[in-house]
């Protein structure tokens, strides 16, 4: 009895669902499984690994379901840039046609030798937060796109993260995230409005020379607590 006890509270001090009703329930499964059943990820390298979430003690805050797939692991040339492209650029390319919006994407080389960052060239509305949370990769190419999708009135939201790194390894995944329970079904009311087809600097012909960003970054977090005095208008 007393072990259990202890259990119980090393469950609770580390946000642990504390009761099945803390527990995902048949929304969230349901969620979940439209996760699971994207066309991109019947194709993945490996098969997603689906988090249905769970609400922290208090209930105060909760974990949203969620999904992390790795699309494409490959051995970048030296031409990685140019396969790299393509590769994140046919990924978005499907991502439009099973319905996603595209509404921010950024395109960063590699850090120079020097270590001097590379300038930020925006070529559309800029984000009112400091943009995603997600760092580009020093030592290679990295295209980073996110967006949203309405189906069945319920709202989810994809990240789409690329890596090629000249003549080293090359990385494409896939994140998706859906409301919890407790949440609003649809995130995205206001509908924003995203970039249009070819309207993103992966889809440019070549290459970032420099970091370009396009569009307005919002983002539906994994982690979401509802009592919080000021938000990051880019978060949902």
């Amino acid at each position: 009895m007393r072990r259990a006890l202890v259990v119980a509270v090393v469950l609770l001090l580390a946000g642990c669902p504390s009761s099945p009703a803390d527990a995902a329930n048949d929304v969230d499964r349901q969620r979940g499984d439209v996760l699971r059943n994207e066309p991109l990820y019947a194709t993945a390298a490996r098969p997603p690994v689906i988090d249905l979430g769970w609400v922290t003690a208090g209930r105060h805050d909760w974990h949203r379901p969620n999904s992390t797939g790795a699309l494409a692991r490959w051995q970048a040339g030296a031409d990685a840039a140019v396969d790299g492209r393509q590769r994140v650029g046919q990924a978005l390319v499907a991502l439009r046609d099973n319905g996603w919006t595209v509404l921010w994407a950024r395109c960063t080389p590699p850090v120079p030798k020097s270590g001097s960052p590379s300038p930020v060239a925006r070529s559309a509305t800029p984000s009112p937060s400091a943009g995603s949370r997600r760092p580009p990769s020093p030592d290679g190419f990295t295209w980073h796109v996110v967006g949203y999708r309405i189906r069945d009135r319920v709202s989810y939201w994809f990240e789409l993260y690329g890596v090629a790194v000249p003549n080293g390894s090359g990385t494409l995944d896939l994140y998706l995230v859906a409301p919890h329970h407790l949440d609003n079904a649809d995130l995205f009311p206001d509908r924003p409005a995203g970039l249009p087809s070819a309207g993103t600097c992966v889809e440019r012909p070549e290459p970032p020379t420099t970091t370009a960003v396009d569009g307005t970054y919002l983002e539906m977090e994994r982690h979401h607590t509802a009592k919080v005095a000021s938000r990051d208008p880019a978060v949902r």
